[in-house]
């Protein structure tokens, strides 16, 4: 009798033990449905950033020389993404067991997708930057706002494919700059006021 009465209070911590826990965790699926806070914080974060690079293309004139700071600044939140498990990392040759960041919330990984967005993502912004650091010469404005063109939406794209929601107020849109003479190349000009326009080719000149 004794057994029975040391026994059933001892099944019943046991029961409480796993049962109660259980219950109380949310299961994987769950944790993907919402991101963690420091995951929405990253994205705030990324889209401020992404509109620091869109600015100065924007400008008037635009100047390229100031689109590396915040470029650089753009690949650090994303390097920051990948360490609070918002943005998923490479595996590297046989996948090693996850190591637990203090802080960092677990499970929270993208499907195949998300992982292939990523890096092209990081692709892209390591393209451009190579194109606007400090020696790689005077960038062509048309062109890398072509470029930053296809970063917005390599972002948009990655933010899906990872179950992110976009930044709130979302990304900048990028508006067509206007064709431009070629450098070295002079603009045409205009008659003088007062002197009659040149004739065309195979026709006598205005008298």
């Amino acid at each position: 009798m004794k057994k029975i009465v040391t026994v059933v209070p001892l099944l019943a911590v046991l029961f409480a033990a796993t049962v109660i826990p259980a219950a109380a965790t949310p299961s994987r699926a769950q944790a993907q449905v919402d991101p963690p806070a420091a995951c929405l914080d990253h994205v705030t974060k990324l889209g401020d950033t992404v509109k620091k690079v869109v600015a100065p293309l924007t400008a008037v004139p635009p100047d390229p020389s100031k689109v590396a700071t915040p470029l650089g600044d753009v690949l650090g939140v994303l390097t920051q993404m990948q360490s609070s498990k918002c943005l998923p990392t490479p595996p590297v040759s046989v996948p090693a067991a996850p190591v637990a960041v203090p802080g960092a919330p677990t499970g929270f990984q993208g499907p195949e997708q998300c992982l292939s967005a990523a890096m092209n993502l990081f692709s892209i912004v390591f393209g451009i930057l190579s194109k606007v650091v400090p020696g790689a010469g005077v960038p062509d404005a048309t062109k890398l706002l072509t470029e930053v063109t296809g970063l917005l939406k390599a972002v948009t794209d990655t933010l899906s494919a990872c179950g992110l929601p976009a930044p709130p107020g979302g990304l900048p849109t990028v508006p067509s700059l206007p064709s431009l003479p070629a450098p070295g190349l002079p603009a045409p000009s205009l008659p003088a006021p007062g002197l009659p326009a040149p004739g065309l080719p195979g026709l006598p000149a205005a008298a």
